[in-house]
């Protein structure tokens, strides 16, 4: 749907659609999706569904996915986003494959399964934009980050660069199996960082913190505010560089 920078605008409903020896359904960045619902996706060689992150809250559920070679919709940016980023609760787990640099809002809904595919990584960028990263879950409806294969060091971090927004909160969350390196000094699962003049403001609380290759939260103290109980308020095990390092 849409094609190397062209776009199209459609009704997919009430269809099946089947192996296909690579993804069920590629939809191009800036295609426009008038209903999706009702559809069997099933037996494509890799994911059912393929699109970039920007457009992802297109996505709805009243879909089957079945039997496809990797079943998750696939969310991916080739350039730093400027929109808004929304992950809804769905009933298929979304995969973020690659380098993913939000300059806007990036919003992930209670309840939802996130996975990271193999050296992804989320820059929440507010020293070139104005990005912001909220996951906020409940007990009820927590919110799970993690790797696409077990163990550790599978996919990179979440950092974020300068981004002083009260909308930063992580809570009610599990994630896991980051902190492969990546070649800079970020060296946290989470990891916040600020330019010279840049600063970030940061909550996390009542979250579980596991198996990250590095550290699990990383902080650069100066210009960041962080929430006192960061520690004592979330859940670690498992980290191999240790839990929380702040300098």
């Amino acid at each position: 749907m849409g094609e190397k920078g062209n776009t199209a605008e459609v009704e997919i409903s009430n269809s099946e659609i089947t192996t296909s020896a690579t993804d069920g359904v590629v939809i191009a960045e800036g295609s426009k999706l008038h209903g999706f619902t009702g559809n069997k996706i099933h037996t494509n060689s890799a994911f059912p569904v393929s699109l970039s992150i920007a457009d992802a809250d297109m996505i709805t559920d009243g879909n089957q996915y079945v039997n496809n070679g990797k079943e998750f919709i696939k969310v991916s940016a080739s350039a730093p986003v400027s929109s808004d980023i929304l992950l809804k609760k769905l009933n298929e787990s979304f995969l973020i494959n690659g380098t993913v640099v939000a300059q806007n809002k990036f919003t992930i809904a209670a309840g939802s399964r996130v996975y990271m595919d193999n050296i992804a990584k989320v820059i929440i960028d507010g020293e070139n934009g104005a990005g912001s990263f909220n996951a906020v879950g409940t007990a009820a409806n927590p919110i799970n980050i993690a790797a696409i294969y077990n163990g550790n060091g599978i996919w990179n971090n979440i950092e974020f660069l300068s981004s002083n927004s009260e909308n930063n909160k992580i809570e009610y969350c599990t994630i896991s199996g980051g902190g492969a390196p990546d070649g800079s000094h970020a060296d946290g699962m989470i990891t916040v960082m600020n330019g010279a003049d840049g600063s970030t403001n940061i909550v996390i609380r009542n979250s579980t913190i596991i198996n990250s290759a590095a550290i699990g939260i990383y902080i650069q103290n100066h210009g960041s505010e962080y929430n006192s109980d960061i520690i004592s308020g979330n859940t670690f095990s498992n980290n191999v560089k240790g839990n929380v390092h702040i300098e």
